[in-house]
């Protein structure tokens, strides 16, 4: 059973994006000393313009004194830009994962066992030719673009994984967002031999009710390969416009949209406060324990009438 739906999850992720830029700010300006960074990158853009000025008029020695100046404040601003990295992955990273964990339309995905034995049965031509096959019917009654991820694993681990997709009486490749992973971070590390995995089925286009033959072809030998099928339903927001540079309109998954959200109420916020500094309004700021408030005398009490 789904806790959401389409516009309640979408609706969630806002707060969620709203909560989350809220509380990694308090706590880059608590812990990170985000207001310092600001200052620095202040002092560093006047240092440049300085350096720029002398070296107009050729004058070495101001420009040398400029450069010891640069070289401290440029330290210090990497230190404290690696201090707040893990105040940002430390609330990203889970809440994404939280967010993955309950995104709606997931429940009705179902997965194919891929096989590199040359039975007809599991749709596979030659056994051992790193070429995984398995088969299914389209039963659901669902219509548009399905999105097939096969992935591959050795010692129960994967190793790679990419997508595919199948149009069932319509749809468009701009309709699905298709994910590849086949680089992991630790076979960088240590210089591994990586695995790539490629999937593809027998045609693009089908109807309702007929059978898929999938196939996955593998770069190396792999211990198991199997495929997760979306059933043609996921996730996802269209945008009023496609965003610049990327040129995208349709975000599919949470994740996508978390981070525009997020991204959006930055800037927002940022605005926001700028015009209340312009403003010469200050917020109030929550102590957590670091002074205490004013001791207040208690009022003076007139000596009783004799």
């Amino acid at each position: 059973m789904e806790i959401f739906d389409q516009n309640s999850f979408t609706i969630f992720l806002m707060l969620a994006a709203l909560a989350y830029v809220l509380l990694s700010t308090f706590l880059q300006k608590k812990f990170g000393k985000s207001e310092r960074l600001m200052e620095i990158n202040k002092e560093l853009n006047a240092i440049s313009k300085k350096i720029g000025e002398a070296s107009k008029r050729k004058d070495t020695k101001e420009m040398d004194e400029l450069m010891k100046k640069q070289g401290p404040m440029l330290s210090e601003m990497m230190s404290l830009q690696m201090r707040m990295l893990p105040i940002t992955l430390g609330l990203f990273i889970p809440l994404i994962m939280l967010l993955t964990a309950i995104e709606p339309y997931t429940s009705d995905d179902f997965k194919v066992a891929l096989y590199d034995d040359g039975l007809l049965a599991h749709c596979d031509a030659v056994a051992n030719d790193l070429i995984y096959s398995g088969c299914f019917i389209l039963n659901s009654t669902q219509k548009g673009a399905w999105v097939v991820s096969a992935e591959a694993f050795i010692n129960n681990g994967s190793v790679a994984q990419n997508s595919t997709a199948l149009y069932v009486q319509g749809g468009k490749p701009s309709d699905v967002y298709l994910v590849s992973k086949q680089h992991g971070i630790l076979e960088m590390v240590l210089g591994t031999k990586a695995v790539s995995i490629s999937p593809y089925a027998d045609r693009q286009e089908y109807s309702l009710g007929q059978a898929v033959s999938l196939h996955a072809k593998v770069s190396e030998q792999v211990d198991a390969a199997s495929a997760t099928v979306n059933n043609g339903t996921f996730y996802f927001v269209d945008l009023p416009f496609a965003l610049p540079i990327l040129n995208i309109q349709r975000l599919v998954g949470a994740t996508g949209f978390f981070i525009l959200a997020s991204f959006v109420f930055s800037i927002l916020i940022s605005i926001f406060r700028g015009a209340l500094k312009k403003a010469n309004v200050k917020l109030p700021s929550l102590a957590f324990g670091k002074g205490k408030p004013p001791e207040q005398n208690p009022p003076e009490q007139n000596p009783p009438a004799q």
